[in-house]
């Protein structure tokens, strides 16, 4: 199908997945999109020559308000929009 529709463009985007731990295991945050009233991950586009831990630090503060540090990694996601 992807093919039928022609090649789109290569979107980088990057975010964190923020936790902390609690009494019964991990909480972890989420952000309400109210344009999609759905819950997500903060994340985002990545700006023109930025990096992703530059970006994924960029769209946690943005859209939580809070600093963090980066930690591990995690697996990428790939999908067509």
């Amino acid at each position: 199908m992807f093919g039928r529709m022609g090649r789109g463009e290569l979107v980088r985007a990057a975010g964190g997945i923020i936790w902390r731990p609690a009494a019964d295991g991990l909480e972890v945050l989420v952000v309400h999109r109210p344009r999609y009233d759905d819950w997500s991950f903060p994340k985002g586009k990545n700006e023109r020559g930025e990096d992703d831990d530059v970006c994924a630090l960029r769209e946690v503060l943005e859209e939580t308000g809070f600093a963090v540090e980066l930690g591990p990694e995690l697996p990428t996601v790939e999908y067509i929009d």
